[in-house]
């Protein structure tokens, strides 16, 4: 037995998060053996449920400051796309070490000797979050500074044929406030 059954829709659009989209569907359905209308509604929902893409920058080796044993780095970027053209907001994770500044210009101050993960993540309008970690290296590229006395005298021994002409000398002897950094 076929009754001509008729369903309708008519959709009612709101924005949501990112370039996200709430549809309400208000069905109507008349049953033709009865008559009888019938009506509900179906929520769709198109969301961003995926965080931003995020490739870090490559790992970064930096010389301490030639007077102290630490040394400020500034941090690139990450190279960062949202699959659904969402805004994104970037924040930079130094561990223990101090952040300073403000996308795009953050700096990791007093950064000692070693080798330090830092982490950047990336929230979208919706909420999602995405992390890459890379590594910052502070190494010693300075070398030490002498300081010698500016006379020294010293006598060959007695016998300059049995040391060549030669004489010892330590180091100590000459320096005059040698440091390293």
């Amino acid at each position: 037995n076929q009754c001509n059954t008729v369903a309708t829709y008519h959709d009612v659009v709101f924005e949501d998060c990112g370039a996200g989209t709430k549809i309400v569907r208000k069905w109507t359905v008349v049953l033709g053996c009865t008559g009888d209308v019938v009506k509900g509604d179906q929520v769709i929902k198109l969301s961003d449920d995926e965080g931003p893409a995020i490739i870090c920058p490559d790992d970064l080796t930096f010389s301490t400051d030639p007077w102290t044993c630490i040394t400020d780095v500034s941090i690139p970027e990450p190279e960062v796309e949202d699959a659904c053209g969402s805004e994104f907001t970037l924040s930079l994770d130094a561990g223990e070490l101090e952040v300073t500044g403000e996308s795009p210009f953050f700096t990791v101050v007093d950064v000692p000797f070693g080798v330090w993960p830092v982490t950047w993540i990336a929230e979208d309008d919706c909420g999602n979050i995405s992390e890459c970690t890379f590594f910052i290296s502070a190494v010693d590229d300075v070398p030490p500074v002498a300081v010698c006395d500016f006379h020294t005298v010293v006598s060959l021994g007695e016998d300059a044929a049995v040391n060549n002409g030669l004489t010892k000398l330590a180091a100590s002897v000459l320096d005059d406030g040698s440091f390293d950094n």
